[in-house]
């Protein structure tokens, strides 16, 4: 579990710096962005650790992202579908980058 006293933005960049994460992620000084397919299981691990670190008020966008590619479904994924991830207070849209 994560130390309580480290930040979210840390989170997120520990995250995005993971080998399992850092190929599919980009950053600026506000913004990490994941654009990982389900089928980067490795790197899903890593986010769906990262829901479970973040603080409650934070959780929900990142486990609705997440879904598309934790929900036991019979359907194929869209594959292109990005998880986006904000470690500020807003909420760009998955192509936002700014």
């Amino acid at each position: 579990m994560a130390d309580e006293y480290q930040s979210t933005e840390d989170l997120y960049d520990t995250a995005a710096a993971s080998s399992a994460c850092s190929p599919y992620a980009t950053s600026s000084s506000l913004l990490v962005t994941f654009y990982a397919s389900c089928s980067a299981t490795d790197c899903v691990a890593v986010l769906t650790q990262l829901a479970a670190d973040l603080p409650a008020n934070q959780k929900a966008e990142l486990n609705d992202n997440l879904s598309v590619c934790t929900a036991d479904t019979t359907g194929e994924v869209d594959s292109s579908t990005p998880v986006s991830t904000s470690s500020d207070s807003t909420s760009p849209t998955p192509a936002s980058t700014a």
